[in-house]
């Protein structure tokens, strides 16, 4: 029976946010055991994961680590390599044919006005809740040279940026040179 109901609210919340009207709602489950025949009141559900009390989205993402250059010519392809964890509550996968998940890319300038879209770059792996990897991202510089902000995120393909879900993005400051 719980896992019905599981599904049931995931398909809820599914639709709500499909249709952009789930404003940031947060769910809660309570259940109900019998005690000698008698409905005894809900107790407290400890999380799985401690996130300091707070809710998972969809779209939590944990940024670790970025390993890669800080500096490069101007329209230059370079590889980095970035570390992340999953602290929403669905698995990731770029293996869909729709609604993919998708390591990216927006190059901000000095202001932090988005530039352009970067390249997508699959996962590795599905990633579960409370997973971590690392991931080679694709990154294609900006052809003029500056100062500007790598802005690592994913996107759910169709869905949505991460970022704009509330999860902030991996900001790596770039300089370009001849």
């Amino acid at each position: 029976f719980g896992e019905i109901v599981y599904q049931l609210f995931r398909q809820a919340d599914d639709r709500l946010f499909a249709e952009d009207r789930d404003f940031a709602a947060k769910h809660w489950c309570i259940y109900a055991s019998l005690v000698d025949g008698a409905p005894r009141r809900p107790t407290a559900v400890s999380p799985a994961i401690d996130r300091g009390g707070t809710v998972s989205g969809a779209f939590d993402v944990e940024w670790h680590r970025y390993d890669g250059p800080s500096e490069a010519r101007a329209g230059q392809e370079l590889i980095a390599t970035v570390e992340l964890s999953n602290r929403g509550w669905q698995t990731w996968r770029s293996d869909l044919e729709a609604a993919a998940v998708k390591l990216s890319y927006h190059w901000l300038d000095a202001n932090g006005a988005v530039l352009s879209e970067g390249e997508r770059t699959a996962l590795p792996r599905p990633l579960s809740p409370g997973d971590r990897c690392a991931a080679a991202l694709r990154v294609r510089t900006p052809d003029k040279r500056g100062r500007y902000r790598l802005a690592i995120d994913l996107v759910q393909e169709g869905v949505t940026w991460f970022a704009a879900a509330g999860s902030p993005p991996l900001v790596v400051p770039f300089t370009f040179r001849r």
